[in-house]
Protein backbone atom coordinates (compact mmCIF):
# COMPACT_ATOMS: atom_id res chain seq x y z
CA UNK A 1 0.00 0.00 0.00
CA UNK A 2 2.81 2.50 0.91
CA UNK A 3 4.56 1.46 -2.38
CA UNK A 4 1.11 2.40 -4.26
CA UNK A 5 0.70 5.31 -2.52
CA UNK A 6 4.75 6.73 -3.27
CA UNK A 7 4.50 5.36 -6.90
CA UNK A 8 0.93 8.10 -7.17
CA UNK A 9 2.34 10.94 -5.51
CA UNK A 10 5.81 10.40 -7.44
CA UNK A 11 3.33 10.31 -11.12
CA UNK A 12 0.97 13.44 -9.95
CA UNK A 13 4.50 15.08 -9.39
CA UNK A 14 6.01 14.31 -12.86
CA UNK A 15 2.77 15.54 -14.63
CA UNK A 16 2.02 18.42 -13.26
CA UNK A 17 5.48 19.09 -13.63
CA UNK A 18 5.77 18.02 -17.26
CA UNK A 19 9.39 18.03 -18.43
CA UNK A 20 11.43 16.92 -15.25
CA UNK A 21 10.39 13.29 -14.99
CA UNK A 22 11.61 12.55 -18.30
CA UNK A 23 14.90 11.19 -18.44
CA UNK A 24 18.14 13.33 -19.76
CA UNK A 25 19.10 11.01 -22.39
CA UNK A 26 22.21 13.88 -23.09
CA UNK A 27 23.59 12.77 -19.80
CA UNK A 28 22.85 9.09 -20.33
CA UNK A 29 25.65 6.49 -19.33
CA UNK A 30 26.41 3.33 -20.98
CA UNK A 31 27.55 0.65 -19.54
CA UNK A 32 28.58 -2.76 -21.27
CA UNK A 33 29.23 -6.04 -19.38
CA UNK A 34 29.67 -9.27 -19.85
CA UNK A 35 28.63 -12.21 -17.38
CA UNK A 36 31.69 -14.47 -17.03
CA UNK A 37 30.86 -17.51 -14.29
CA UNK A 38 28.01 -18.66 -11.85
CA UNK A 39 28.81 -20.41 -9.23
CA UNK A 40 26.98 -21.91 -5.94
CA UNK A 41 29.93 -22.60 -3.72
CA UNK A 42 33.29 -21.17 -3.53
CA UNK A 43 36.42 -21.81 -1.25
CA UNK A 44 38.07 -19.15 0.56
CA UNK A 45 42.11 -19.15 0.79
CA UNK A 46 41.42 -20.16 4.55
CA UNK A 47 40.14 -23.44 3.82
CA UNK A 48 36.49 -23.03 4.46
CA UNK A 49 33.74 -22.66 1.90
CA UNK A 50 30.00 -20.88 1.68
CA UNK A 51 27.02 -21.72 -0.52
CA UNK A 52 24.54 -19.45 -2.54
CA UNK A 53 21.76 -21.12 -0.71
CA UNK A 54 18.82 -19.29 -1.73
CA UNK A 55 20.75 -18.40 -4.94
CA UNK A 56 23.58 -18.40 -7.33
CA UNK A 57 26.20 -16.48 -6.92
CA UNK A 58 27.43 -14.78 -10.42
CA UNK A 59 30.47 -12.49 -11.75
CA UNK A 60 30.12 -9.81 -13.98
CA UNK A 61 33.08 -8.11 -15.69
CA UNK A 62 32.41 -4.89 -16.80
CA UNK A 63 33.68 -4.08 -20.37
CA UNK A 64 33.27 -0.71 -20.62
CA UNK A 65 31.63 2.67 -19.13
CA UNK A 66 30.99 5.22 -21.64
CA UNK A 67 30.32 8.89 -19.99
CA UNK A 68 30.16 10.65 -23.31
CA UNK A 69 26.65 12.85 -23.91
CA UNK A 70 26.77 16.21 -24.50
CA UNK A 71 25.07 17.31 -21.47
CA UNK A 72 27.57 14.32 -19.60
CA UNK A 73 28.60 14.98 -15.89
CA UNK A 74 30.95 13.00 -13.25
CA UNK A 75 29.42 9.32 -12.90
CA UNK A 76 30.46 7.22 -10.16
CA UNK A 77 29.59 3.46 -10.92
CA UNK A 78 28.48 1.75 -7.92
CA UNK A 79 28.26 -2.46 -7.77
CA UNK A 80 25.20 -1.33 -5.09
CA UNK A 81 23.04 0.13 -7.66
CA UNK A 82 23.12 -2.97 -9.91
CA UNK A 83 20.20 -5.32 -8.83
CA UNK A 84 20.05 -8.97 -10.31
CA UNK A 85 16.73 -10.15 -11.94
CA UNK A 86 16.29 -13.69 -12.31
CA UNK A 87 12.94 -15.33 -13.76
CA UNK A 88 11.46 -15.23 -10.39
CA UNK A 89 12.96 -12.36 -7.82
CA UNK A 90 14.83 -9.13 -8.17
CA UNK A 91 17.95 -8.55 -5.66
CA UNK A 92 20.53 -6.26 -4.88
CA UNK A 93 22.56 -8.54 -2.44
CA UNK A 94 26.59 -8.81 -2.50
CA UNK A 95 28.80 -10.92 -2.23
CA UNK A 96 29.99 -11.29 1.07
CA UNK A 97 33.51 -12.49 0.51
CA UNK A 98 34.30 -10.88 -2.59
CA UNK A 99 37.53 -9.02 -1.34
CA UNK A 100 39.28 -12.54 -0.59
CA UNK A 101 38.77 -13.93 -3.85
CA UNK A 102 39.48 -10.63 -6.03
CA UNK A 103 41.85 -8.32 -6.37
CA UNK A 104 40.67 -6.90 -9.21
CA UNK A 105 37.21 -6.20 -8.48
CA UNK A 106 34.97 -3.21 -8.72
CA UNK A 107 32.96 -1.91 -6.14
CA UNK A 108 33.10 1.83 -6.89
CA UNK A 109 34.83 3.57 -10.14
CA UNK A 110 34.11 7.52 -11.17
CA UNK A 111 34.25 8.32 -14.85
CA UNK A 112 34.32 11.83 -15.96
CA UNK A 113 32.75 13.52 -18.96
CA UNK A 114 33.85 13.02 -21.89
CA UNK A 115 35.46 9.99 -20.44
CA UNK A 116 35.37 5.61 -21.10
CA UNK A 117 36.97 3.09 -19.14
CA UNK A 118 37.60 0.15 -20.61
CA UNK A 119 37.78 -3.32 -19.14
CA UNK A 120 37.87 -1.91 -15.13
CA UNK A 121 37.56 -5.24 -13.63
CA UNK A 122 34.78 -7.71 -12.49
CA UNK A 123 32.26 -7.37 -9.52
CA UNK A 124 30.25 -10.75 -7.80
CA UNK A 125 25.98 -10.54 -7.06
CA UNK A 126 24.24 -12.94 -5.57
CA UNK A 127 21.38 -13.41 -6.96
CA UNK A 128 18.24 -14.47 -5.26
CA UNK A 129 15.95 -16.90 -6.40
CA UNK A 130 13.70 -19.77 -4.74
CA UNK A 131 15.12 -22.22 -7.85
CA UNK A 132 19.04 -22.00 -7.58
CA UNK A 133 19.00 -24.88 -9.63
CA UNK A 134 17.40 -23.39 -13.11
CA UNK A 135 20.59 -20.48 -12.93
CA UNK A 136 23.68 -21.98 -12.22
CA UNK A 137 24.06 -21.78 -16.70
CA UNK A 138 21.32 -19.13 -17.16
CA UNK A 139 22.38 -15.46 -18.47
CA UNK A 140 20.70 -13.06 -15.22
CA UNK A 141 20.75 -9.90 -16.62
CA UNK A 142 21.48 -6.58 -14.57
CA UNK A 143 19.33 -3.61 -13.61
CA UNK A 144 20.47 -0.31 -12.81
CA UNK A 145 19.31 2.14 -10.09
CA UNK A 146 17.36 5.07 -12.31
CA UNK A 147 18.36 8.53 -11.69
CA UNK A 148 16.61 11.08 -14.36
CA UNK A 149 19.33 13.62 -14.21
CA UNK A 150 21.72 10.78 -15.39
CA UNK A 151 20.18 7.95 -16.69
CA UNK A 152 22.48 4.70 -17.39
CA UNK A 153 21.51 1.76 -19.80
CA UNK A 154 23.23 -1.65 -19.15
CA UNK A 155 23.80 -3.80 -21.66
CA UNK A 156 25.43 -7.63 -22.37
CA UNK A 157 28.32 -7.07 -24.87
CA UNK A 158 27.54 -8.63 -28.31
CA UNK A 159 29.75 -11.97 -27.92
CA UNK A 160 28.18 -12.28 -24.01
CA UNK A 161 26.09 -15.41 -25.08
CA UNK A 162 27.41 -18.08 -23.04
CA UNK A 163 28.48 -18.13 -18.94
CA UNK A 164 31.43 -20.64 -17.26
CA UNK A 165 29.58 -22.60 -14.59
CA UNK A 166 32.28 -23.57 -11.97
CA UNK A 167 31.06 -25.86 -9.54
CA UNK A 168 33.35 -24.96 -6.59
CA UNK A 169 34.81 -21.70 -7.17
CA UNK A 170 38.33 -20.53 -6.02
CA UNK A 171 40.05 -17.23 -6.21
CA UNK A 172 42.73 -18.31 -9.02
CA UNK A 173 39.71 -19.70 -11.36
CA UNK A 174 37.61 -16.62 -10.52
CA UNK A 175 41.00 -14.59 -12.15
CA UNK A 176 41.44 -16.48 -14.89
CA UNK A 177 38.02 -16.41 -15.72
CA UNK A 178 37.54 -12.85 -15.66
CA UNK A 179 40.49 -12.26 -17.62
CA UNK A 180 41.28 -8.87 -16.45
Amino acid sequence: MKRSLSYMIALVVCIATGLACRPNNDARVQIEYDQVANFTEYKSGFGGSTGAGDGVFIMYRIEKITNTGSQAKTFTFNRNKLSTVTTDKTSNEQFPHENDLLDFVVVELTVQPGETKIKPGCFIKHALTPNPKLHVGALVPLLHQQDQSQPVTLTRSPNDKTTAQIITAVSETLKQTCGI
